[in-house]
């Protein structure tokens, strides 16, 4: 996968090809896959509700990690 980091900059890391999400610290740059079916609900309402059908959606959360807290 590539995500961009809060500066815009491009990080490659290898991922599980389970579509999945990513929490990216911005301290430390770790990232961690996580994948929850609350999202894919609120993906399907949103398109639903918007008569709109989503091809794909990519999720980046930036924060702190516990260790960087």
């Amino acid at each position: 996968d590539s995500l961009k980091n809060e500066n815009g900059e491009t990080l490659y890391k290898v991922c599980s090809q389970n579509h999945h999400h990513h929490l990216v610290c911005t301290k430390c740059a770790t990232t961690s896959e996580f994948n929850t079916s609350e999202i894919e609900n609120l993906m399907q309402k949103i398109s639903q509700e918007n008569n709109y059908e989503i091809s794909g959606h990519v999720i980046e959360i930036f924060g702190l990690c516990k260790n960087c807290r």
